[in-house]
């Protein structure tokens, strides 16, 4: 009687991976605990990884969310349905042949991108010395030297404004506001003056209600002060839907890293791990973009392009217009700087396939170790280790 070759597949199991039902290594009391963590537990608890360098720690069984590895149900949709297969062989073999030193730059990238998106959510600060540093956009009225308007006027007569994500910081240098005869506030020229005040759009003790005793208050006639107002009125709103998106772009991000990490080997690889990799991160990049377009089209670009202001100089009165000089912040240069590298990132997982073990059926019900130890071939830095290497 001829006996079957257990090495070979059977005809029912043909086309499936077989189950072999391998036992994880037992864990301590606190292990288990640390399993439950997301990411970061994985990294200190005993692994079945064939990776013989220190990579096997940041990619392998215990690195994925509890839940996801306990329910075979779950991963029977989000991880062996054919649609995420087909994802995972989406890519070019090369990328896969040189996958940790991609993966490792994909990391690099995203931590670059996180620290970006970070830097820029600075500006939805409303403290004067945070916004100084880091404005969304830098609006200068200075005086023409042209302007007729101006030559009665000495010194130099500077309002920079910084402005961020909920609101702005406002400084007036070479000029005071003081009570004209008529009482109305006016521009005093003061050589050795300098001003700053901050607020958030729409605070009338502020600047954006010009008919209150605001800071703002009299840097208009009316004519600059009904375009100022309409300026605070849209980028108020605006400022809370650009707040949604930035925040969702640093949040997420985190996940995006762990993704660059669940990758390195072809032991931690996963075909939802390429899926969420790609989407997540192209997802960040819209949001952080959608971000900037909110703020430019209802904010930036509405910012008045000129103030009128009364001066006063030896008794005598003069009206005078300050031009605008805008440029665009260090908040959104790294917010774009951040969302480029998104696209990077979103990329490298788009052309790095999963192992081709994990992108074949699998045995119904199949353990989520055994699933991994579908590839177990040795690896070093998720090369495979030649026959006779050290």
């Amino acid at each position: 009687m001829m006996e079957l070759d257990a090495s070979k597949p059977t005809p029912a199991s043909r086309g499936k991976a077989v189950s072999t039902q391998h036992s994880p290594p037992p864990l301590t009391s606190c292990q288990k605990f640390l399993s439950y963590l997301p990411m970061c537990g994985g990294w200190c608890i005993p692994n079945l990884s064939p990776e013989v360098t220190c990579v096997r720690n940041f990619s392998n069984e215990n690195t994925m969310f509890k839940a996801f590895a306990d329910s075979y149900r779950i991963r029977s949709y989000a991880e062996h349905s054919a649609l995420m297969r087909r994802c995972g062989n989406c890519g070019v073999e090369c990328a896969g042949r040189r996958r940790c030193s991609l993966m490792s730059f994909a990391l690099l990238v995203s931590l670059f991108a996180w620290a970006c998106f970070f830097i820029g959510a600075c500006g939805m600060s409303v403290q004067a010395s945070v916004l100084m540093k880091i404005p969304w956009t830098v609006t200068t009225f200075t005086r023409e030297e042209t302007d007729p308007s101006w030559k009665p006027v000495p010194g130099k007569v500077v309002f920079t404004e910084y402005w961020g994500i909920r609101g702005g910081v406002l400084t007036m240098q070479g000029v005071t506001l003081g009570i004209g005869p008529n009482g109305t506030v006016v521009w005093k020229v003061d050589s050795d003056a300098y001003t700053e005040s901050a607020g958030k759009y729409g605070d009338p003790s502020w600047g954006c209600d010009v008919d209150s005793d605001s800071v703002s208050s009299g840097l208009f006639t009316p004519a600059s002060a009904q375009a100022y107002t309409l300026f605070c009125t849209q980028c108020e709103g605006a400022s809370r839907k650009a707040m949604i998106f930035v925040l969702f772009s640093v949040i997420s991000h985190f996940l995006q890293v762990k993704k660059d990490l669940q990758r390195l080997t072809p032991y931690g690889d996963l075909n939802c791990q390429k899926f969420m990799g790609v989407v997540m991160g192209w997802i960040s990049m819209i949001t952080a973009f959608v971000s900037i377009i909110i703020y430019e089209m209802a904010c930036s670009n509405q910012f008045p392009e000129e103030l009128r202001g009364t001066v006063v100089k030896d008794g005598a009165t003069y009206e005078v217009v300050a031009k605008a000089h805008r440029k665009m912040g260090l908040g959104v240069i790294f917010m774009m700087t951040g969302t480029c590298c998104k696209f990077v990132d979103g990329l490298i997982h788009l052309l790095v396939k999963t192992p081709a073990p994990k992108r074949e059926p699998v045995a119904d019900g199949i353990t989520f170790v055994d699933y991994f130890l579908t590839c177990h071939e040795p690896t070093r830095f998720g090369q495979a280790i030649k026959e006779g290497s050290p």
